[in-house]
Protein backbone atom coordinates (compact mmCIF):
# COMPACT_ATOMS: atom_id res chain seq x y z
CA UNK A 1 0.00 0.00 0.00
CA UNK A 2 1.64 3.24 -1.11
CA UNK A 3 2.03 6.16 1.42
CA UNK A 4 -1.19 8.64 2.06
CA UNK A 5 -0.59 12.36 2.01
CA UNK A 6 -1.88 13.38 5.79
CA UNK A 7 -4.10 15.67 3.92
CA UNK A 8 -6.69 12.66 2.46
CA UNK A 9 -9.71 11.96 3.97
CA UNK A 10 -10.00 7.86 3.69
CA UNK A 11 -12.62 5.54 5.08
CA UNK A 12 -10.29 3.08 5.47
CA UNK A 13 -7.90 0.58 3.52
CA UNK A 14 -9.74 -1.47 0.53
CA UNK A 15 -9.65 -5.32 1.94
CA UNK A 16 -9.30 -6.79 -1.54
CA UNK A 17 -5.09 -6.91 -0.41
CA UNK A 18 -4.93 -7.96 2.51
CA UNK A 19 -3.28 -10.96 1.79
CA UNK A 20 -0.32 -8.64 1.18
CA UNK A 21 0.85 -7.74 4.20
CA UNK A 22 3.93 -6.24 5.96
CA UNK A 23 4.46 -9.59 8.45
CA UNK A 24 5.26 -11.57 4.90
CA UNK A 25 3.56 -12.83 2.04
CA UNK A 26 1.91 -16.48 2.87
CA UNK A 27 2.57 -19.16 0.99
CA UNK A 28 0.19 -20.72 -1.94
CA UNK A 29 -1.19 -23.01 0.24
CA UNK A 30 -1.43 -20.90 2.84
CA UNK A 31 -3.55 -17.83 1.24
CA UNK A 32 -7.03 -19.57 1.07
CA UNK A 33 -7.41 -20.30 4.48
CA UNK A 34 -6.18 -16.57 5.54
CA UNK A 35 -8.59 -15.20 3.18
CA UNK A 36 -11.06 -17.49 4.32
CA UNK A 37 -10.50 -16.71 8.16
CA UNK A 38 -10.07 -12.96 7.39
CA UNK A 39 -13.47 -13.27 5.42
CA UNK A 40 -15.40 -14.95 8.27
CA UNK A 41 -14.02 -12.06 10.65
CA UNK A 42 -15.48 -9.22 8.45
CA UNK A 43 -18.75 -11.15 8.06
CA UNK A 44 -18.75 -11.32 12.05
CA UNK A 45 -17.60 -7.79 13.05
CA UNK A 46 -20.39 -5.06 13.35
CA UNK A 47 -18.95 -2.69 10.73
CA UNK A 48 -20.00 0.35 11.80
CA UNK A 49 -20.48 -0.22 15.38
CA UNK A 50 -17.23 -0.60 16.24
CA UNK A 51 -16.01 1.56 18.73
CA UNK A 52 -15.07 -0.67 21.75
CA UNK A 53 -17.23 1.45 24.71
CA UNK A 54 -20.26 -0.59 24.06
CA UNK A 55 -23.24 1.86 23.83
CA UNK A 56 -21.82 5.43 24.06
CA UNK A 57 -21.42 7.88 20.99
CA UNK A 58 -18.06 6.41 20.33
CA UNK A 59 -19.20 3.36 19.40
CA UNK A 60 -20.39 4.53 15.69
CA UNK A 61 -17.18 6.53 14.86
CA UNK A 62 -16.16 5.98 11.53
CA UNK A 63 -12.21 5.90 12.67
CA UNK A 64 -13.31 2.61 14.14
CA UNK A 65 -13.65 1.33 10.77
CA UNK A 66 -10.66 2.60 9.03
CA UNK A 67 -8.39 1.15 12.28
CA UNK A 68 -10.05 -2.70 11.64
CA UNK A 69 -9.48 -2.76 7.99
CA UNK A 70 -5.86 -0.96 8.40
CA UNK A 71 -5.30 -4.47 11.01
CA UNK A 72 -6.34 -6.75 8.17
CA UNK A 73 -4.38 -4.90 5.23
CA UNK A 74 -1.30 -4.81 7.96
CA UNK A 75 -1.70 -7.81 10.11
CA UNK A 76 -3.24 -10.52 7.99
CA UNK A 77 -0.69 -12.91 8.87
CA UNK A 78 -0.49 -12.29 12.56
CA UNK A 79 -0.87 -14.90 15.03
CA UNK A 80 -0.14 -12.42 18.23
CA UNK A 81 -1.20 -8.85 19.16
CA UNK A 82 -1.26 -5.84 21.82
CA UNK A 83 -3.62 -3.49 22.17
CA UNK A 84 -2.07 -0.41 24.64
CA UNK A 85 -4.39 2.01 26.19
CA UNK A 86 -7.27 -0.57 25.67
CA UNK A 87 -11.05 0.26 27.65
CA UNK A 88 -12.03 -2.35 29.68
CA UNK A 89 -14.08 -2.99 26.49
CA UNK A 90 -10.97 -3.49 24.52
CA UNK A 91 -11.31 -3.02 20.35
CA UNK A 92 -8.68 -5.70 20.25
CA UNK A 93 -11.76 -8.30 20.40
CA UNK A 94 -12.58 -7.85 16.94
CA UNK A 95 -9.38 -8.46 15.32
CA UNK A 96 -10.40 -12.51 16.12
CA UNK A 97 -8.57 -14.45 13.21
CA UNK A 98 -5.07 -13.56 15.78
CA UNK A 99 -4.78 -16.34 18.19
CA UNK A 100 -3.13 -14.95 21.37
CA UNK A 101 -4.06 -11.24 21.91
CA UNK A 102 -3.32 -9.15 24.94
CA UNK A 103 -4.20 -5.41 25.96
CA UNK A 104 -2.22 -3.68 28.38
CA UNK A 105 -3.22 -0.40 30.25
CA UNK A 106 -2.18 1.28 33.92
CA UNK A 107 -6.59 0.89 34.47
CA UNK A 108 -9.18 0.06 32.57
CA UNK A 109 -12.16 2.77 32.12
CA UNK A 110 -15.82 1.42 31.95
CA UNK A 111 -17.71 4.24 29.92
CA UNK A 112 -20.81 3.33 31.27
CA UNK A 113 -20.17 2.80 34.66
CA UNK A 114 -17.80 5.67 34.24
CA UNK A 115 -15.43 3.95 36.90
CA UNK A 116 -11.43 2.41 36.29
CA UNK A 117 -11.36 -1.10 37.08
CA UNK A 118 -7.66 -2.88 37.02
CA UNK A 119 -8.61 -7.01 36.97
CA UNK A 120 -6.21 -8.81 35.53
CA UNK A 121 -8.35 -11.61 33.03
CA UNK A 122 -9.70 -12.17 29.63
CA UNK A 123 -12.71 -10.71 28.12
CA UNK A 124 -13.59 -11.44 24.48
CA UNK A 125 -10.91 -13.60 24.08
CA UNK A 126 -8.20 -10.89 24.62
CA UNK A 127 -6.02 -10.99 27.93
CA UNK A 128 -6.21 -7.90 29.87
CA UNK A 129 -2.88 -6.72 31.81
CA UNK A 130 -3.04 -3.94 34.36
CA UNK A 131 0.70 -2.29 33.70
CA UNK A 132 2.32 0.78 32.72
CA UNK A 133 3.50 0.37 29.74
CA UNK A 134 6.56 2.02 29.77
CA UNK A 135 7.45 -0.61 32.33
CA UNK A 136 5.59 -3.39 30.66
CA UNK A 137 8.37 -6.10 29.65
CA UNK A 138 7.77 -8.39 26.76
CA UNK A 139 6.71 -12.14 27.78
CA UNK A 140 9.43 -14.08 26.54
CA UNK A 141 11.81 -11.23 25.15
CA UNK A 142 9.27 -12.00 21.96
CA UNK A 143 8.08 -9.32 19.71
CA UNK A 144 4.50 -9.41 19.23
CA UNK A 145 3.46 -9.69 15.18
CA UNK A 146 0.82 -6.71 15.80
CA UNK A 147 0.15 -3.79 17.89
CA UNK A 148 -2.76 -1.53 18.05
CA UNK A 149 -2.42 1.72 19.75
CA UNK A 150 -5.37 4.23 19.58
CA UNK A 151 -5.96 7.69 20.62
CA UNK A 152 -2.93 7.30 23.57
CA UNK A 153 -0.32 9.61 22.05
CA UNK A 154 -1.42 13.07 22.97
CA UNK A 155 -2.58 12.04 26.54
CA UNK A 156 1.27 10.87 27.62
CA UNK A 157 3.85 13.22 29.43
CA UNK A 158 6.81 12.03 27.14
CA UNK A 159 5.14 11.05 23.46
CA UNK A 160 8.49 10.53 21.89
CA UNK A 161 9.64 7.82 24.23
CA UNK A 162 6.32 6.04 23.95
CA UNK A 163 6.22 6.24 20.75
CA UNK A 164 9.39 4.39 20.04
CA UNK A 165 8.54 2.27 22.24
CA UNK A 166 5.46 1.24 20.58
CA UNK A 167 6.99 -0.05 17.47
CA UNK A 168 9.95 -1.67 19.33
CA UNK A 169 7.13 -4.01 20.64
CA UNK A 170 5.78 -5.14 17.75
CA UNK A 171 7.11 -5.82 13.87
CA UNK A 172 4.10 -3.80 12.76
CA UNK A 173 2.44 -1.07 14.44
CA UNK A 174 -1.06 0.93 14.19
CA UNK A 175 -0.76 3.48 16.02
CA UNK A 176 -3.87 6.63 15.75
CA UNK A 177 -3.86 10.48 17.23
CA UNK A 178 -6.34 13.21 16.80
CA UNK A 179 -5.25 15.00 13.78
CA UNK A 180 -4.16 18.47 14.04
CA UNK A 181 -6.67 18.87 17.22
CA UNK A 182 -6.73 22.50 19.31
CA UNK A 183 -6.61 22.37 22.70
CA UNK A 184 -10.14 20.93 24.35
CA UNK A 185 -9.57 21.85 27.74
CA UNK A 186 -10.90 19.34 30.07
CA UNK A 187 -12.73 17.64 27.65
CA UNK A 188 -9.97 15.99 26.52
CA UNK A 189 -7.05 16.09 29.02
CA UNK A 190 -4.68 16.09 26.21
CA UNK A 191 -1.16 16.85 26.95
CA UNK A 192 -0.11 17.38 23.41
CA UNK A 193 -1.97 19.50 20.59
CA UNK A 194 -1.61 20.21 16.96
CA UNK A 195 -0.42 16.92 15.97
CA UNK A 196 0.41 15.94 12.35
CA UNK A 197 2.55 13.62 10.05
CA UNK A 198 5.10 15.98 10.52
CA UNK A 199 4.96 15.87 14.34
CA UNK A 200 4.62 11.77 14.71
CA UNK A 201 7.64 11.37 11.88
CA UNK A 202 9.72 13.85 14.38
CA UNK A 203 8.82 11.60 17.17
CA UNK A 204 9.33 8.39 15.72
CA UNK A 205 12.88 9.01 14.36
CA UNK A 206 15.01 7.49 12.79
CA UNK A 207 11.22 5.00 11.78
CA UNK A 208 9.31 6.38 9.22
CA UNK A 209 6.03 5.50 8.81
CA UNK A 210 5.15 3.23 5.98
CA UNK A 211 1.51 4.34 5.47
CA UNK A 212 -0.63 7.19 6.81
CA UNK A 213 -4.01 8.46 6.32
CA UNK A 214 -6.93 11.02 7.79
CA UNK A 215 -10.37 10.01 8.57
CA UNK A 216 -12.58 12.68 9.23
CA UNK A 217 -16.46 11.70 11.00
CA UNK A 218 -19.38 12.71 9.27
CA UNK A 219 -21.61 15.89 9.90
CA UNK A 220 -19.13 17.00 13.11
CA UNK A 221 -16.43 19.92 12.89
CA UNK A 222 -13.40 20.33 12.13
CA UNK A 223 -11.61 18.79 15.32
CA UNK A 224 -12.61 15.50 14.15
CA UNK A 225 -9.82 14.07 12.03
CA UNK A 226 -7.84 11.26 13.35
CA UNK A 227 -4.37 10.15 11.75
CA UNK A 228 -3.56 6.42 11.30
CA UNK A 229 -0.05 5.86 10.88
CA UNK A 230 1.74 2.24 10.58
CA UNK A 231 5.43 1.50 11.64
CA UNK A 232 7.86 -1.61 10.93
CA UNK A 233 10.27 -2.20 13.58
CA UNK A 234 14.30 -1.86 13.04
CA UNK A 235 16.27 -3.89 15.99
CA UNK A 236 15.50 -4.71 19.48
CA UNK A 237 14.30 -3.39 22.45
Amino acid sequence: MTKQNNDNMVDGPKIDCITNTTLGEPSNAAQPLISNILAQSVQNSPIGSLGPPSGTKRRHLRYYDSLYYTSLQFGAGATSAIEVGCSSDPFLKYLDWIGKRTCVAPYFIDYLRGKAGGAHHSRGGVERVKADFMRYKLPNKTKYDLLVCGQVLEHVPDPRKFLRKLIATAKTSIISVPYNWTDCGKMCNHVTHHITYETISNWSKPHIPIYNGVVRENGTKYDSRRMIVVFKAKGEL
